[in-house]
């Protein structure tokens, strides 16, 4: 695991379950045919900087693109853009999210990467969506609520950051 410097993890291998975060009551939905009954799910929160510019259809593209391979994955999650910053929370089976975090650590349309979090957990905050980019849609909102807390207590320094980039998004 490779957390940014300046950001170590509370308890190395520890599990945060959702109810740490009373701002969310998540209906639990896992996608099937992807993991067993007992695979380890876990959750992880990078940011990067945009190479890409302010391109609203390249953004699209990527998000069109990303929605339809983590549905084919698993793989759920949200993405907050603010025209140069990527904050964004991946979810689901381990290796299926190891590979994942393997092509967006090479992909050319971002740098300055940095692994904010990653834990195991026990249940998917972004279930309903392969991949959605933050809105002001009410179930934005709330899932931007948890993204928020769950930095905080994550990583308290870099969590200023996460929100100017939601903020700004």
């Amino acid at each position: 695991m490779n957390i940014a410097r300046d950001c170590q993890p509370n308890g190395a291998g520890s599990t945060v379950t959702d109810a740490e975060f009373p701002l969310i009551d998540a209906v639990i939905t896992e996608p099937t045919g992807h993991c067993s009954a007992s695979y380890r799910m876990r959750r992880l929160i990078y940011l990067s900087t945009s190479q890409i510019g302010d391109d609203p259809a390249e953004l699209d593209r990527i998000i069109e693109y990303s929605r339809v391979r983590n549905e084919q994955a698993g793989i759920t999650g949200m993405l907050w853009f603010n025209g140069t910053k990527f904050v964004q929370v991946l979810e689901g089976c381990h290796d299926v999210v190891d590979e994942t975090l393997h092509r967006i650590r090479i992909d050319v349309r971002h740098t300055d990467f940095r692994l904010i979090a990653d834990r195991d957990v026990t249940s998917r905050m972004f279930s309903n969506w392969a991949m959605r980019r933050a809105d002001d849609n009410a179930d934005c909102i709330e899932k931007t609520a948890f993204l928020v807390g769950y930095a905080r207590k994550e990583c308290p320094r870099m969590a200023r950051e996460i929100l100017e980039i939601i903020s700004t998004s």
